[in-house]
């Protein structure tokens, strides 16, 4: 690959595209929603928001606005550790990996990554007093992203937690999900 990179713009064969903070801008759509929310509250009231009102059974390709609304769904029910929600927006056989700053986590279902990665990650511990930022995107076909910020107490200190989201939409719910995260980081 002839790649440089040149101040704020990546030459990739003799074509100059924007640099972002991962690279090169990939996304064909974007949707950024900032501003506190409180945790325990699971986001904005929207008629689409509802259980099983995202993407129909057997559809081959899901919306971009679903797909979208799908990661935020998933954003803000682990930001209210909101369990069964999660439950609702994960496949059962969801494929999972992601990478946190001392280890990397597998696990093939949805039961699995809600009782031995996410429960893990925010324990009864860790108290998330706010969503403070969810971003999401289009990637490619079934592809989407989705950022998100939480604000987390944990034994009187407070920790902001980064999260970045891969995933693959199928009838309605995430099958395929990879997860970036930044680790607790003093606030």
């Amino acid at each position: 690959m002839d790649a440089a990179v040149t101040g704020a713009v990546y030459t990739l064969r003799n074509r100059s595209v924007p640099v972002t903070p991962c690279g090169p801008s990939r996304l064909r759509g974007r949707r950024r929603l900032t501003g506190e929310h409180d945790a325990r509250q699971s986001g904005p009231k929207h008629p689409t928001m509802g259980p099983g009102s995202l993407g129909t059974v057997g559809a081959k390709r899901e919306s971009v606005t679903d797909g979208e609304l799908i990661g935020e769904r998933f954003a803000r029910a682990l930001g209210a550790k909101d369990f069964e929600a999660i439950r609702g927006v994960l496949a059962d056989g969801v494929q999972f990996r992601a990478l946190t700053p001392e280890k990397l986590w597998e696990e093939k279902s949805a039961a699995a990554v809600i009782q031995h990665v996410l429960r893990r990650w925010f324990d009864e511990g860790d108290h998330i007093e706010a969503v403070l930022d969810v971003e999401t995107g289009h990637v490619a076909e079934r592809r989407f992203r989705t950022r998100y910020r939480f604000r987390v107490r944990n034994e009187g200190r407070t920790f902001e937690v980064d999260q970045q989201a891969y995933y693959d939409v199928s009838d309605g719910r995430i099958a395929w999900l990879r997860v970036l995260c930044s680790g607790f980081m003093a606030a």
